[in-house]
């Protein structure tokens, strides 16, 4: 027999997957907002929990409170009316099994699932996502503890690793992160990117999965250089044209602070470097937000009154270069160096980095000598940057060709994803517990990823859930 059935109890069988066949009684009310719901299953008398035997009494129903999501914009707490059962063999009692609750818990699966749905936003918090279901944050984070557990993903073919400071420990305040460059999914992380942490985690890996990585890339830290080298026998390395170029700029940006220092802070020259040094980095044949040539000397110009002319992009970067020739000397072989990652592959780029490092090494200024050493001391590894590991086909928006795209390692893919983790450091404040800080992360940033649905077997689950030892455990 079912009880009259409101629109509110109509709305809590459609949250739980129920029919009204699957329930004895449910009935709702409003008490101060919050939708309180009476729910009752059939009495269907199981089969004993401990020696199976098929003869069963009622010993009594017991109500139990349960905390449920939000429905229709109200809180909602579940009145269930518990079936509590006695074995006429054993002797032994137990609860019927419902679809609310996990064992000894109070708050409802629904509820949990809610919760764990919503982390999986990087810019989440504990205390935004508790107050969104009326719980305390301690609570949120102790179903998140108990419910998500990541573990490492097999070693890829092609693995990038890089940092970001995100997490402070003890004896570092870096992440280190690898990351499969094929899908984008993060492997691991790590809360420190020292020579013998990688070591250590990396010699737990059997040699055979370790055989399999075939390239890896990386920025120039040279820890990882070193712990690639001696502990991944068949692995090539590549470095990220991207690092390299943001070295070469960091050195170039050197050179216009020295220069703009010798000019008064009222000059032209100061401002034309104060103002436009954005100019010395930008590609010969980059283009604005509209698809035109950001240095077409026929190019619009606007009225500059400081410099009292009718100037574009080409004249102002044209009069940066005749500033100082040190200047001039640096954008030209930045230049050569953007020329050199556009214009070669894998063939070509041995000759074509010699020459480069060649001119560098002769310029006037020791930041560009530095340069060059650091492209010597890298120079096997920036030639495998241009090995294609994959080739992308699309179809032209214009005349509808087939358009290729050469595939090659680069840790932009590793950057997109340091970016949600410094999201999930702001948003916890610093969390102080690694293993939860690690299991969000890895959490937020898989793409399939899905929690465990029912309680991890911990020691803190174990006692909160009544869960007997597992075997590991004992």
């Amino acid at each position: 027999m079912i009880d009259a059935v409101t629109n509110e109890g109509n709305i809590i069988l459609e949250f739980f997957n129920l029919q009204n066949t699957d329930v004895q009684r449910i009935s709702a009310a409003t008490v101060n907002h919050v939708l309180c719901a009476d729910v009752e299953l059939p009495d269907v008398r199981p089969h004993c929990k401990y020696c199976g035997f098929d003869h069963v009494r009622l010993k009594e129903t017991t109500v139990k409170q349960i905390k449920h999501s939000n429905i229709a914009g109200r809180p909602c707490v579940i009145r269930y009316h518990a079936h509590r059962y006695k074995c006429l063999c054993c002797g032994r009692t137990f609860y019927e099994d419902n679809p609310f609750v996990f064992k000894a818990q109070k708050i409802s699966v629904l509820t949990i699932t809610n919760i764990l749905e919503d982390l999986k936003n990087p810019a989440e918090t504990f205390s935004n996502v508790a107050k969104r279901y009326g719980l305390s944050p301690t609570t949120v984070a102790s179903i998140f503890d108990e419910h998500v557990d990541m573990k490492r993903l097999p070693l890829p073919t092609y693995m990038c690793i890089d940092e970001s400071y995100s997490f402070k420990s003890e004896d570092s305040s870096y992440v280190c992160m690898f990351v499969d460059f094929e899908t984008g999914e993060p492997i691991d992380i790590l809360p420190s990117r020292r020579k013998e942490v990688l070591l250590e985690y990396f010699r737990k890996i059997p040699l055979e999965e370790r055989r399999n990585v075939r390239i890896v890339g990386i920025d120039m830290w040279n820890t990882y250089r070193s712990v690639v080298k001696e502990l991944f026998p068949r692995a090539l390395l590549s470095a990220d044209h991207y690092h390299i170029k943001q070295d070469m700029h960091r050195k170039a940006d050197k050179i216009r602070i020295r220069v703009m220092k010798r000019y008064k802070t009222d000059s032209q020259e100061y401002y034309l470097l104060k103002h436009f040094h954005w100019l010395i980095f930008k590609q010969l044949d980059a283009k604005d937000s509209e698809g035109n040539l950001l240095f077409d000397p026929k190019r619009p110009g606007k009225y500059n009154h400081k410099l009292k002319q009718e100037l574009n992009y080409y004249d102002l970067l044209d009069l940066i270069r005749s500033i100082d020739p040190e200047l001039t000397e640096a954008i030209d072989l930045k230049n050569k160096c953007n020329d050199f990652y556009k214009n070669n592959s894998y063939d070509t780029a041995e000759k074509a980095l010699k020459k480069l490092i060649k001119e560098f090494r002769a310029a006037s200024t020791q930041d560009m000598v530095d340069f060059g050493n650091t492209m010597a001391a890298w120079r096997q590894e920036i030639i495998n940057s241009f090995i294609v590991v994959n080739n992308e086909y699309s179809v032209s928006s214009e005349d509808g060709h087939v358009v290729s795209r050469k595939i090659k390692i680069t840790s932009a893919i590793v950057e997109r994803q340091n970016s949600s983790v410094k999201t999930i450091k702001k948003v916890t404040m610093s969390m102080a517990n690694w293993e939860r800080f690690r299991n969000r992360v890895l959490y937020a940033l898989r793409k399939d990823v899905s929690f465990n649905l029912n309680p991890i077997d911990t020691p803190r689950a174990r006692k909160h859930y009544k869960l007997k030892d597992s075997p590991k455990n004992k």
